[in-house]
């Protein structure tokens, strides 16, 4: 699953947080993937989801990457090539 593996290497760069603490109540979150009936998998469908409230924020959140328009593929590629 490449984008399971592209949620992986973001979050070891530190780029996407691996904890996120929910805004209402304070709780931790968990990633919650989003099934839908698609032929792809995108890193949209991923989000992170309050254990007691239920809140859903995306995984983006207080990253370069909240609203914006960057290309996570190409984005990816460039941290790939740079780490290495």
């Amino acid at each position: 699953m490449i984008i399971y593996d592209q949620l992986i290497n973001l979050l070891d760069l530190g780029i996407i947080k691996n904890k996120q603490e929910c805004s209402n109540c304070n709780q931790d979150c968990e990633i919650e993937v989003q099934i839908n009936v698609k032929i792809e998998l995108k890193l949209n469908d991923i989000k992170w989801r309050c254990t007691k409230c239920r809140t859903k924020y995306s995984i983006f959140k207080n990253s370069i990457f909240y609203q914006n328009k960057i290309d996570l593929r190409k984005f990816h590629l460039i941290c790939h090539f740079w780490t290495a």
